[in-house]
């Protein structure tokens, strides 16, 4: 046992959860477990008074977004933590995401910006960038941003969460959130 109380057993399966080595998760679990004491002194004060499983699940969504997991993270721990398909615990963090838009927009801008910071240019006849976007969220809100204006529409690659920007569609969506842009460089 560590100082959270949690054993060889929690480390076991959130390995598992994250598909993540056993050592890597030690900083997720300390993330956890700030987020369950916060959540629980909330309760106990009254400060926090969910009336329904709806309200508990976003809560404890909003916890863990404010212990600093990652929504990619967030995405994959919400189906394992509520015991449902992925794409539930997609819409679940979607409507977290509505719920305490205020409270997320940080954390969402820096979700974003890190996407775009790690892009890759692809020097060929198109000139694009290709980008692995891992949580619904962030693409969602992408693809929305590029709607609103008349730059191209992303390209999904249809491998994994890859996807594909034109050089303005990129620089525009760094713009919106203060990424630095990855240079266009030819191979």
């Amino acid at each position: 046992m560590n100082d959270h109380g949690l054993d060889a057993e929690h480390v076991r399966r959130l390995a598992t959860i994250l598909g993540k080595p056993e050592a890597d998760v030690a900083p997720t679990l300390e993330k956890i477990a700030k987020a369950g004491e916060l959540e629980l002194l909330d309760y106990c004060t009254g400060l926090v008074v969910p009336t329904t499983i709806s309200e508990v699940r976003a809560n404890r969504i909003n916890y863990l977004l404010k212990a600093e997991i990652e929504l990619p993270e967030l995405e994959t721990m919400a189906a394992h933590l509520f015991q449902i398909p992925e794409s539930a615990a997609q819409r679940l963090v979607q409507v977290a995401a509505s719920r305490f838009a205020y409270e997320w927009n940080d954390s969402f801008k820096r979700a974003v910006k890190d996407v775009l910071e790690k892009a890759e240019w692809i020097a060929d006849k198109a000139n694009r960038y290709q980008l692995l976007v891992t949580s619904s969220l962030v693409r969602a809100w992408m693809q929305e941003q590029i709607k609103a204006t008349d730059k191209p529409d992303m390209e999904d690659v249809k491998k994994g969460g890859l996807i594909r920007l034109q050089k303005e569609t990129y620089e525009d969506l760094c713009g919106r959130v203060g990424a630095k842009k990855v240079p266009a460089r030819a191979k």
